[in-house]
């Protein structure tokens, strides 16, 4: 309603014809529902239609068309913060208008911040964001640091080694007994895994960045239960 009363209509509605005259047609709205509602509560007596002749299950197939392209749609959240920052700066109604609102408009311009600061992050430590992007970790430093072949055991149960899986196995291979379970280039979420319930695993990371991460998954769900032996 803001819209059309500052703007007033600038697209029109699409509608299936299913009667009428040609001057006075009748029909179903097929995308545009809300525009019309808009139009009636504001008193509105015309508004403008495309109007078709498909059939009822074309019109259906358009309808649902239309709201998927809808959800499909992405901004470019950059250049709509740029647009946005110019429209808080005005004092002419427009912000409202185009139907956000400052706390809206700040919220966005914090996670444009962050993202940008996030890229900078990623641009100045290439290997951490690489990882990152496999392991799906937030990017910030471990609380728990790890440093090559450190040993940790969580549980007294699972281990984890920090050293190159292919290289240095002499580090863990004595560890593989029984039923052990070797996870190599193990990731953040690993030992939270429903199989690590029942078995034990033998995790190797050779990246510390991601190590520290492991230790803070588990300690985040089960406590300080996570011994650096050596």
């Amino acid at each position: 309603m803001r819209s059309y009363e500052r703007f007033g209509q600038r697209k029109p509605i699409v509608a299936r014809k299913t009667g009428g005259t040609a001057r006075a047609p009748r029909g179903v709205v097929i995308a545009g529902n809300h525009q019309l509602e808009a139009a009636r509560q504001l008193g509105w007596k015309k508004i403008a239609v495309v109007w078709t002749t498909d059939d009822e299950l074309t019109a259906k197939a358009f309808a649902i068309a239309d709201n998927r392209t809808s959800d499909l749609a992405v901004y470019d959240d950059q250049a709509l913060g740029e647009l946005l920052a110019d429209l808080v700066a005005d004092d002419q109604g427009l912000l409202e208008a185009s139907g956000w609102d400052r706390d809206a408009v700040a919220e966005l311009l914090a996670d444009i911040d962050r993202a940008s600061a996030e890229a900078e992050e990623i641009e100045q430590h290439p290997d951490k964001g690489n990882l990152l992007a496999v392991s799906d970790v937030a990017i910030h430093e471990p609380i728990n640091t790890t440093h090559h072949l450190d040993h940790w055991v969580f549980g007294d149960r699972h281990h984890l080694i920090v050293c190159d899986p292919m290289s240095e196995w002499g580090h863990f291979i004595g560890y593989l007994s029984g039923e052990a379970l070797l996870v190599p280039y193990a990731g953040p979420y690993a030992v939270l895994s429903k199989r690590a319930e029942s078995e034990v695993f033998v995790m190797v990371q050779p990246d510390a960045y991601i190590a520290g991460h492991i230790v803070d998954k588990w300690k985040a769900i089960n406590g300080d239960t996570a011994v650096l032996i050596k």
